[in-house]
């Protein structure tokens, strides 16, 4: 099994960086939208079907595995305060 302290360091470390790492998932939308038009300019649906896969996966982040991390992160805190 591999050390539950480092676990809730790294949530801790995500914790902390979620704020910049969300406004960074903003600039990457407007940077995906502005592709996803041009690419419909020129009739590129391989980079619009590309932008719209970014622009699901970055929202899957933040809705389902920021989340998740963070939850599993306060579990394993909470289950290690009780071991002591």
């Amino acid at each position: 099994m591999t050390d539950p302290e480092h676990h809730v360091r790294l949530t801790e470390r995500l914790r902390d960086e979620l704020p910049r790492m969300l406004e960074d998932h903003v600039l990457i939308a407007i940077a995906l939208e502005d592709l996803s038009m041009e690419a419909k300019k020129a009739g590129r649906s391989e980079y619009i079907q590309l932008s719209e896969k970014l622009l699901h996966h970055a929202r899957m982040e933040e809705e389902i595995f920021y989340p998740t991390a963070l939850l599993i992160g306060s579990y394993i805190r909470q289950k290690m305060r009780q071991k002591v």
